[in-house]
C-alpha cells in the first residue's frame, strides 16, 4: 500500500534537498519529533501536513504520492 511508504519518501526527499529535520519541520508547521514519527512510519500525517512538508523541499503532494505508490508497487 502507497500509505506505508509516504513517511520514507518524505525523508528523501528532504534528504535530497539538504535540509534538517529541524528546517523541514519548521517551514511545514511541525515539530521536528512530530516529522520524524511521521518519517518513521511511527505517525500517519494528515494530507495537509503530506502536503506542507512537501513543499517545504520544494516538491508537491502529488510527487510524494506517486513515488510512494512506486515504492508499493515494487516487488
Amino acid at each position: 500500500m502507497a500509505a506505508d511508504h509516504v513517511g520514507e519518501v518524505l525523508r528523501e526527499m528532504r534528504k535530497a534537498c539538504g535540509k534538517s529535520q529541524d528546517d523541514v519541520a519548521s517551514e511545514a508547521g511541525l515539530s521536528r519529533n512530530g516529522l520524524h514519527l511521521i518519517e518513521t512510519k511511527q505517525s500517519d500525517p494528515s494530507l495537509r501536513n503530506v502536503e506542507r512538508i512537501a513543499r517545504s523541499t520544494d516538491s508537491s503532494l502529488l510527487i510524494v504520492i506517486a513515488n510512494a505508490d512506486h515504492k508499493a508497487r515494487k516487488p
